[in-house]
């Protein structure tokens, strides 16, 4: 909707656009986070705390349900996924386990072994599925 002060002019709808929604830092709290409906989502990173393998996973899982169709929504709602065309996602500082050599320097000290040991880092970097991951990369997503 374009508007000048309070007044709306009129509503913007080009016939060719992408809509692009971006969230970060979700620090393993993805499911609470609002995501409109769009044509491509960016996860910025931080979407663990430690590199958690078991947060990763249920972040593919997430990224695998707003890819599908929403069978909680209404039967409008039901024909489009909330995410049309692709899912990208960078890591963060806090995805400690998806940068081996470094994590093979810190792991005690985030993960020591009273409080359950060294995570499983290749586990870790294979769960995040349902997603192009970039890492040093780039990708282009095709409209299908």
């Amino acid at each position: 909707i374009i508007s000048t002060s309070n007044e709306i002019k009129r509503e913007c709808k080009p016939k060719a656009h992408t809509r692009i929604a971006c969230i970060s830092d979700t620090h393993g709290a993805h499911r609470s986070f609002f995501v409109p409906p769009c044509d491509i989502l960016i996860h910025g990173g931080d979407f663990t705390n430690t590199g958690e393998p078991c947060v990763v996973e249920d972040l593919s899982d997430y990224f695998g349900d707003l890819l599908s169709h929403n069978t909680h929504a209404s039967q409008q709602q039901q024909q489009q996924p909330r995410v049309k065309h692709g899912i990208v996602c960078i890591a963060g500082n806090h995805e400690l386990t998806f940068q081996p050599d470094h994590y093979e320097k810190v792991h005690d000290t985030f993960h020591p072994p009273k409080r359950g040991g060294r995570l499983d880092d290749q586990k870790a970097r294979d769960a995040l599925t349902n997603c192009t991951y970039l890492q040093d990369s780039s990708c282009q997503i095709e409209d299908t």
